[in-house]
């Protein structure tokens, strides 16, 4: 439709320029049936009555919007993990490629298999903690850790299902798949995103940063 109108703009116009140039009257032009039949003009015409179909669609509109709301909210598509690691593991550089490999080696050696004598290999020990329910200070996470993680063997890839890694310089982030129950439909869940973001400083894991609450501490077990 735009290409036509646009079409028959330029038509339009070049006729008006020819009709200008030439001094005569365009007699394809018929007048307005509206000043013919003494007919007023729209512009003429009462505004309400112009914006009344408007006022009716808008209004249709919004109440579609509104009924429609809460299906959109739980007609996600789910979060889904990525299975090659490797792949995520690649930085841009050489130094980015290293600071994942160091979270992500913390990670499932010390966080999930509860290893926490490898805690100094991978962890400052002025460890600055954002999440509210851990204290700051390597010390006072591993003594986080073991109230609710028993050692286990070392598994070669990081078990959390993983989303993306990311690296911007001494930033590295976890991005990974959660699962919660829906409380508008009891005994089912749904996925949403979690993300553990870490800044690194001297080859070790100085500072972290997760969207824990305090409310939130049983069922995401923040780090």
């Amino acid at each position: 439709m735009h290409l036509r109108a646009a079409s028959g703009r330029a038509n339009v116009t070049g006729r008006v320029a020819m009709t200008r140039r030439s001094g005569c009257k365009d007699a394809s032009f018929p007048r307005s049936t509206e000043h013919r039949a003494g007919i007023p003009p729209t512009s003429a015409m009462p505004s309400s009555t112009q914006e009344y179909p408007m006022k009716k669609l808008l209004t249709r509109a919004l109440l579609l919007v509104t009924l429609l709301a809460p299906v959109a909210a739980f007609a996600q598509t789910a979060v889904t993990a990525n299975p090659n690691h490797q792949k995520m593991l690649l930085g841009s550089t050489w130094y980015e490629t290293a600071n994942k490999r160091l979270v992500y080696d913390f990670w499932r050696t010390v966080f999930e298999a509860g290893q926490v004598q490898y805690a100094p290999m991978y962890m400052d020990k002025n460890y600055i903690q954002h999440n509210p329910n851990v204290a700051n200070g390597r010390d006072a996470f591993i003594a986080f850790l073991t109230a609710f993680v028993k050692p286990t063997p070392v598994q070669p890839r990081v078990q959390l299902p993983l989303v993306a890694i990311t690296a911007d310089g001494d930033l590295v982030t976890l991005v990974s798949v959660r699962t919660l129950p829906n409380p508008n439909k009891p005994g089912t869940t749904y996925t949403t995103t979690w993300f553990d973001m870490f800044r690194i400083e001297k080859g070790l894991i100085k500072e972290h940063w997760d969207p824990d609450t305090i409310a939130g501490r049983a069922s995401t077990g923040g780090q």
